[in-house]
């Protein structure tokens, strides 16, 4: 509709306006007018009717009062005379027909008794247009009794017709109205339309011909008069604009024109330009092939360098690795404690030095982007203390103060790479002595919470030369110096810097320097380094040391602090002073506590440790018991010429947690912390009880390397045992020889364990001994896989790689009968799940040297096996990998991964443990995605080894 609308004119729009509200007002007058003539036509028949009803009401007493019906019908066709009325009826009191009177134009059927209802009249029913019918009941009366009903029933014809007359009256004077209407708006709309018209044709005018000298004619003094001068003034604006325009046409054609000689000129000194282009081009594409002459020589001296590099590393630690050698052969040579530590002094050096020789390497290993890091669980505060020992001594010979700090909310077990934290750490505490003259050296570590993470804040204070401000955005380049002339004062390369940077990004971390206020700079860096999940990696001291009166004497404020700290921390009582008659006056006032220890620093101006403890023992009124002595780490050693001096302990600085505690512990009367000591499950005497009753063993394996380590094993505790490759071979043997008791492996060639052992079993087989203890061996460690030995008719099962407890304790419940309970009453620990293989090492030695019971000759001969058949192994296992025989696949790295976790390789043991599951999934890809990776690590195994050879 609003379509429709838009498409007429302003002409049509204001008719059909106006036509429209003329049809509005006059069908709703005329629509009121009909139904009120309507509903007063009917009320005038109802009426009427009434009048009737009662006048025959009247009329029929005397016929009711007498039951005369015949005159009651005399009375009723008096009404013949109104045609509208087609029927009368008289009913008695009881509701039964007494007289009536039809007309001819009355309906067929009629009521013959009164109705008891009357339906309710609507205002539908009162309209004359819609009723057919009009009908009334009146009582008839006589002494205040109603004695009779009538009834009248009338047509509503002639009323209706009547209206139907009125109806077409209206529509006709209706219709003329409208007629008259339009008329009379079609000449009144061009009194607002013509002016629109006028209005329109001269824009049209204006807008075809550009004549913009044309004015509107103003008519009328409304709107439409201000919108023909509105026009008009625009007509105006626009005839001005129209001339300034053409001006400024005529004034561009002449830019135009003298832009256009201008570029005819600089087209000109385009192509010159264009010229000398090509000439510069020529010569750049000589300068090109040049710079990749270059480029290419400098990459050829790259490599150079880096094979130079390598080899210069190599010349330098093969003696390193002897200087290495010899003092591990040294350390087992019976020292005593003293010359074990320095041993170990010297051994932590040469392990230290060989890390810094290889600072060369990891420069251009960083700059190649081969740098590669681990990810191990790992003492900090071992690692810390360790680094301690070497760099202390360097710092205290020179007369500086090295002082150390662990936050005690600090994590001691953490998981990163240690050797890198520590070759940062090292670098940047040898850079804070080699510049520090007089002073103090303070390390702190303090923990920073972030999320999920622990991030490890190291800072390395010193009061040396400092740092020029200019120097601070270039001390972290390759070869750089806080100052020139420290290349001659100082030495050094300048990468050390260099080197640190980039290991704590790659790291994740942040590194960075600022000035101190007081003198000298403070190098710090964060590592984000996760916790440990299942190991504590602490210890808590006895809380019998708790309330200690210890005092504590040292002139140098930080290190005094840091003591007082860890001292208060174990819930000691401490008294601070500064030096030697600062202590002397705090022990004979009068008000002075009892202190059981004091702890002396050996060297302070104007009364030194020693001249302090002559004083205290030689006052009768100071009572101190005990008294412990401070030292540099170069003065160690002296423990008899200390307790000459009267003291009756010692400790080096900086300190060891547990060194300090041991000591308090100690001369407090408290059990100290006990050193770790591998657990021998037997002793000599055992070996040899073992040796002599002779005992039959068959160890049934079909890898060597796994052969050699049970039997390493089973010869450190005094057993032999005979070796059967296949479980065919071991039924063999058992049919020949009985024995006493069998480890078998589970997967073999021919015959696996749980077919040799149901055979075993079987009292037909012609086995000597049926009911021998069989203990499986096997890299399957899974929950289910004990059950599955035990229905086979295993006694026991271990895990591969076996641990020589394990085969001990078995050996003790099985085999020697101890007192031990049996295996089937112990409670199955739930394995914890294993870590990704790329956080886990590639060669545990430590490892591997515990389960051969530190064999050296077996250690070697593991090794050496390993190198010899591991290349067999893996063709076998790409064989089988080429022709896609997933089952073979799966079985091969099955043997593997026992392979691997005997000798150790515990990152290689989980990846063929992944591999076979892989296999089992049908997972191709990724099995040879496993083979590179186990390769790999082969490689770096086998380069683990060689220091060790």
């Amino acid at each position: 509709m609003n379509d429709f609308l838009k498409t007429l004119s302003i002409r049509q729009k204001l008719i059909a306006l106006m036509m429209v509200l003329t049809g509005i007002v006059l069908i709703l007058s005329s629509t009121l007018l009909l139904i009120n003539e309507a509903v007063l036509t009917s009320r005038e028949v109802l009426s009427n009717l009434s009048t009737q009803a009662k006048i025959i009401g009247y009329n029929a007493v005397a016929p009711l009062t007498f039951n005369d019906a015949d005159a009651a019908s005399e009375t009723l066709s008096s009404l013949s005379t109104d045609s509208n009325l087609e029927l009368a009826q008289v009913y008695k009191v009881d509701g039964t027909l007494f007289a009536q009177y039809i007309s001819d134009n009355a309906e067929k059927s009629f009521p013959t008794k009164l109705a008891q209802t009357r339906s309710k009249k609507s205002l539908r029913d009162t309209l004359p247009l819609f009723k057919t019918h009009v009908a009334i009941h009146e009582s008839i009366m006589f002494d205040g009794q109603i004695i009779g009903t009538i009834y009248l029933k009338a047509g509503m014809g002639k009323v209706r017709h009547q209206m139907l007359l009125y109806l077409t009256n209206t529509i006709i004077i209706a219709l003329i109205s409208i007629l008259l209407a339009y008329s009379i708006s079609a000449k009144l709309q061009r009194v607002v339309s013509s002016p629109i018209l006028e209005l329109t044709e001269m824009m049209n005018h204006v807008s075809s011909k550009k004549d913009y000298s044309v004015r509107a004619m103003r008519h009328t003094d409304d709107e439409l008069g201000l919108l023909m001068e509105g026009f008009n003034e625009m007509l105006i604006q626009i005839q001005a604009r129209d001339s300034e325009l053409l001006g400024h046409q005529e004034a561009l054609e002449e830019t135009v024109q003298s832009r256009t000689a201008e570029l005819q000129k600089s087209v000109k000194d385009l192509e010159e330009a264009k010229s000398d282009t090509d000439m510069a081009n020529a010569r750049l594409r000589e300068s090109i092939q040049t710079a990749e002459r270059l480029a290419r020589e400098a990459e050829s001296a790259n490599q150079a360098k880096s094979r130079f590099l390598a080899n210069m590393s190599h010349e330098i630690r093969t003696p390193m690795n002897g200087v290495i050698g010899m003092a591990k052969l040294l350390m087992d040579s019976g020292l005593n404690e003293e010359q074990v530590h320095r041993v170990d002094t010297i051994q932590k050096s040469a392990d230290a030095l060989l890390s810094i020789i290889n600072d060369i390497l990891d420069f251009s290993k960083i700059e190649s982007g081969k740098m590669e890091f681990e990810f191990l669980d790992f003492n900090l505060l071992n690692m810390i203390e360790n680094i301690n020992e070497i760099m202390a001594i360097k710092a205290q010979t020179k007369g500086v103060e090295y002082i150390f700090h662990l936050d005690s909310d600090a994590p001691i077990r953490m998981t990163g790479d240690p050797s890198r934290i520590r070759q940062v750490l090292v670098n940047l505490i040898g850079n804070a002595i080699k510049f520090t003259r007089h002073g103090e050296i303070l390390i702190t570590i303090t923990p920073m919470q972030n999320e999920s993470k622990t991030f490890l804040h190291f800072s390395v204070s010193d009061t040396g030369i400092g740092i020029k401000p200019d120097m601070e955005a270039s001390l972290f380049s390759a070869f750089s110096q806080a100052d020139i002339s420290t290349t001659r004062r100082f030495g050094g390369t300048g990468l050390g810097l260099a080197i640190s940077k980039q290991l704590v990004e790659l790291m994740g971390g942040q590194i960075g320097v600022k000035r101190r206020d007081s003198g000298g700079s403070t190098f710090w860096f964060t590592l984000p380094l996760g916790k440990e999940s299942e190991k504590t990696g602490s210890w808590k001291p006895s809380a019998k040391i708790h309330g200690t009166k210890i005092l504590l004497v040292d002139d140098n404020h930080t290190s005094r602090r840091i003591l007082a700290t860890q001292l208060k921390a174990w819930q000691c009582i401490v008294h601070e002073a500064a030096s030697g008659l600062e202590a002397l006056e705090s022990l004979q006032a009068t008000d002075a506590p009892h202190f059981s220890i004091a702890i002396i620093d050996s060297d302070m101006p104007g009364m030194d440790g020693k001249n302090l403890a002559q004083s205290i023992r030689n006052t009768p009124e100071i009572n101190v018991p005990f008294l412990i002595y401070m030292t540099p780490l170069w003065l160690r050693g002296g423990a008899s010429q200390f307790k000459t001096l009267g003291f009756d302990a010692y400790f080096s600085k900086p300190f060891k947690r547990v060194h300090l505690y041991n000591t308090i512990a100690t001369l407090s009367g408290i059990e100290p912390i006990p050193k770790k000591t591998r657990n021998i499950p037997t002793s000599r005497l055992s070996v040899e009880a073992i040796k002599q009753k002779n005992f039959q063993i068959l160890l049934v394996e079909d890898f060597p390397i796994n052969q050699e380590v049970a039997l390493g094993i089973l010869e450190s505790f005094g057993f032999r045992a005979d070796i059967a490759e296949t479980g065919r071979e071991a039924v063999h043997a058992m049919e020949r020889i009985r024995y006493d008791f069998v480890f078998m492996d589970l997967q073999m060639p021919e015959m696996d364990g749980f077919e040799a052992t149901r055979i075993i079993r079987n009292p037909a087989s012609q086995v000597k001994h049926h009911d021998v203890p069989i203990v499986a061996m096997t890299a399957n460690a899974m929950k289910g896989d004990r059950e599955k030995c035990l229905e086979a008719g295993m006694n026991d099962h271990i895990a591969k790689p076996v641990m020589p407890e394990e085969i001990y304790r078995v050996l003790q419940t099985y085999l020697l009968k101890s007192n031990s309970p049996p295996l089937e009453t112990k409670k199955t620990v739930p394995h914890s799940p294993k870590p990704p293989p790329a956080t886990v090492p590639v060669f545990d030695r430590e490892e591997l040297m515990s389960r051969v019971q530190g064999n050296e000759a077996l250690f070697k001969r593991l090794t050496a096996l390993f190198i010899e058949k591991t290349p067999q192994e893996m063709t076998t296992l790409k064989t089988t990998m080429e022709k896609s025989a997933m089952e073979e696949v799966r079985a091969q790295a099955h043997k593997l991964k026992g392979y691997f976790a005997n000798i150790s390789a515990i990152q290689l043991a989980q990846l063929a443990e992944e591999m076979q599951h892989q296999a089992e999934a049908g997972e191709e890809e990724a099995c040879r995605a496993l083979i590179e990776q186990i390769e790999k690590g082969v490689e770096v195994f086998e380069q683990q080894l060689k220091p060790e050879e």
